[in-house]
């Protein structure tokens, strides 16, 4: 009888995590993507659609940087990979969205940046993105764009960096931001993450250089560079040099 009460319980156990899964499914979150090497053929019978979004993506649990205004996705790459081939996880605005990538994408040499294209579609409209894999850490600086002031704003601050061998690869901290004059320049001053009022500085580590306060520029002042996003939105190529005084 004991055994018998187990089976029901193990199928109602099996059940509901099976009603879980379905609930999770219609909440917009996948893991299954298709490789498409005819991108053009692929979207032939659908139509075109901006009002579909990614709203998060990741590779092997790394989150990816979404740039929604201008429908471009970043990745900073590491040197070491010669093709792209990872687990992929990833919400969209609506439901029943599935994402396909331009296929095979084979890393022969990093330069600067490699494109691609991101299709994200259901069985008749279609959204694409602009695939960018990049060389340069991602650094995106998170704030209150109306704030009163534009000194000592505070943000928060994402930082991807796949060609650091380390366990912070991708960070999630604070900071204090400084905008300077024309929005070119910004100073950053960066803290971990905690609950309490007790902040220790966090450094980067970007070409074996240490920074905690730093100065990025557009203008070329040192040899460590980043792909720098305000507010999701890509800005540019910014150098980073330690802040002024």
């Amino acid at each position: 009888m004991s055994k018998k009460v187990s089976l029901i319980m193990i199928i109602c156990l099996s059940i509901l995590f099976l009603i879980i899964i379905i609930i999770k499914g219609n909440y917009h979150r996948y893991n299954s993507y298709v490789l498409k090497s005819n991108i053009r053929k692929f979207i032939s019978d659908k139509t075109y659609d901006d009002s579909i979004k990614l709203e998060s993506l990741k590779f092997n649990n790394i989150p990816l940087l979404i740039d929604n205004s201008k429908n471009i996705v970043f990745y900073s790459l590491t040197p070491s990979e010669s093709s792209l081939n990872p687990f992929v996880d990833y919400e969209a605005n609506q439901k029943n969205i599935k994402i396909a990538f331009s296929s095979p994408i084979e890393i022969k040499k990093i330069d600067t940046v490699i494109y691609g294209k991101v299709i994200v579609y259901n069985k008749d409209r279609y959204n694409d993105y602009v695939f960018c894999l990049t060389k340069y850490p991602l650094l995106d600086i998170v704030f209150d764009e109306n704030a009163s002031s534009l000194k000592d704003i505070t943000t928060k601050v994402f930082y991807y960096d796949n060609n650091v061998k380390s366990s912070f690869n991708f960070l999630e901290t604070d900071g204090l931001l400084h905008i300077l004059s024309g929005h070119k320049e910004y100073d950053l001053s960066l803290y971990f993450s905690s609950p309490s009022n007790n902040k220790r500085e966090r450094n980067f580590i970007i070409n074996n250089n240490s920074y905690s306060d730093i100065h990025l520029s557009s203008e070329s002042e040192s040899d460590d560079i980043v792909q720098l996003f305000i507010n999701g939105e890509n800005i540019g190529l910014f150098y980073i040099s330690e802040k002024r005084e």
